[in-house]
């Protein structure tokens, strides 16, 4: 395994979460999580529902802070909104009052970006996700895939450092989806979106695979690192997971890592990852 590369962005140490139940019971979300994002990769965070993945995406963002642990930003403690990350949601948030322009503008609006700044960069924005000409479109006269186009521009137009995506394809048809993958990944290679890192909230490990240079598998009850996945080293494409008892298993026998984690339900990263392992972009490989 390669030495970690890259300087470190976000990192959550020994975070746990819970939440107060409507009848007084309490759920432990999150327990005792510790990853670290770096410069120029692209993560994807793949578990069950409930695993706590969308939680530790917010905490990331800093619109939830953790019960315990705590979370860093270039090596400072996370206090707040981060400013430098954007965040695009499965249900595409648009107000459907708004014009495509007026929701691409409200993340620059709160930031008090205003005048020909603000105008430069939803127009520079709308461009880059390829919807020049609907510029005065509302959200009922465009199709899924466009209104997620309008949340990629929305969340681009304040050129962020860090792309944070919830299940940014799960509300959009499989052939839809495809081409929106492909397209984020154009998105990020190109230098003028400032997009430097990529966290992927997805439940598919092929989208995992397609996306990420490194996939990170949560267990749930409460939500944990089971283990995580980078590119295999040898000369066959593919993935090998590292952490736990699937530390012991390489991509070339994913039955004995599906019995060695104790459950055949568990994410198969490896099997999936010899048919479509190469597509994943400059990966790095280190541990979270």
């Amino acid at each position: 395994m390669t030495p970690p590369q890259g300087t470190v962005l976000l990192e959550a140490q020994h975070v746990t979460q819970r939440f107060r139940l409507p009848n007084g019971q309490e759920l432990e979300a999150l327990r005792d999580v510790s990853l670290t994002l770096r410069e120029h990769e692209v993560v994807a965070l793949v578990g069950p529902s409930g695993c706590g993945k969308s939680t530790l995406l917010r905490m990331f963002a800093g619109l939830a802070r953790p019960g315990e642990g705590k979370v860093l930003y270039r090596g400072q403690p996370l206090d707040g909104v981060l400013a430098a990350s954007a965040m695009v949601f499965q249900s595409f948030a648009l107000l459907p009052w708004l014009t495509v322009v007026e929701n691409v503008a409200m993340g620059l609006e709160a930031r008090g970006v205003d005048g020909v700044a603000r105008r430069d960069a939803v127009a520079r924005a709308i461009n880059l996700v390829g919807l020049d000409g609907f510029e005065q479109a509302y959200p009922k006269e465009l199709s899924g895939g466009m209104k997620q186009r309008v949340g990629f521009a929305r969340a681009l137009a304040v050129a962020p450092e860090i792309l944070l995506m919830d299940e940014p394809f799960g509300a959009l048809d499989p052939l839809t989806t495809e081409n929106m993958r492909s397209q984020v990944i154009d998105l990020w290679r190109d230098p003028a979106t400032g997009v430097n890192t990529l966290v992927i909230v997805t439940h598919s490990v092929e989208e995992a695979v397609f996306l990420a240079g490194r996939i990170i598998v949560f267990g749930s009850n409460p939500g944990h690192v089971q283990y995580f996945a980078v590119p295999a080293t040898g000369a066959e494409p593919g993935f090998q997971c590292h952490g736990g008892a699937a530390a012991r298993h390489s991509h070339r026998d994913p039955a004995a890592g599906a019995r060695a984690r104790g459950a055949a339900t568990t994410p198969a990263v490896p099997a999936r990852a010899r048919v479509r392992g190469h597509r994943a972009p400059r990966p790095l490989a280190h541990a979270p």
